[in-house]
């Protein structure tokens, strides 16, 4: 399946073979046994491959049973918890599959008391809108610093380092909503 997948990616991105091993340093024989399922790639030649689609690695291991459905039920969410930084992300729109791309991404972050996103300023070529659904975020963008209590909102221009800091001594929730989604290059520090 995972060969299939990146042969429909690669035809869906109007590329061929060639093309694809130029753009990720890969052997164009190395990408076709991949796509016949002759070899299974490495995780560092599937993050190559992913990025050069702009989706997760995730997507191109998905047999897409559900792509059909755009309703995820809450015990369904997928989620990422960052242990270094004590913040869990729920993941609240559906992911880039075959027959489906969102506009925008989604997440739901809670951040543990006295905890932060990130140790270094995050940045990403995409708007970001943050609302704090409980308790207060202050929201470092560049040089500004702006605290965020239940109900505001801030948007986070494209390219600008930002830091999302909890700060008091109980959860903070925020819904974020990134616009263009940045499938291929979305990670979580730690």
């Amino acid at each position: 399946m995972l060969g299939t997948n990146i042969r429909e990616y690669r035809k869906k991105q109007k590329l061929t073979m060639k093309e694809l091993a130029e753009r990720t340093g890969l052997s164009i024989g190395y990408i076709s046994q991949v796509e016949r399922g002759e070899t299974e790639p490495s995780l560092s030649s599937l993050r190559k491959i992913a990025g050069e689609f702009d989706v997760p690695v995730y997507v191109l291991l998905d047999d897409h049973k559900n792509d059909s459905s755009l309703t995820i039920r809450r015990e369904e969410r997928m989620t990422a918890h960052v242990r270094k930084n004590s913040v869990e992300y729920e993941f609240l729109t559906p992911f880039s599959s075959q027959n489906f791309s969102p506009k925008a991404l989604m997440i739901k972050a809670t951040l543990e008391p006295h905890s932060r996103d990130s140790e270094i300023p995050i940045v990403h070529h995409s708007e970001e809108t943050l609302l704090v659904v409980k308790g207060t975020l202050k929201v470092v963008v560049g040089e500004e610093t702006i605290v965020l209590r239940e109900g505001d909102t801030t948007i986070i221009k494209e390219d600008f380092p930002h830091t999302c800091i909890n700060d008091d001594d109980d959860y903070t929730e925020v819904i974020s909503v990134i616009t263009p989604p940045i499938w291929g290059t979305l990670h979580f520090p730690g």
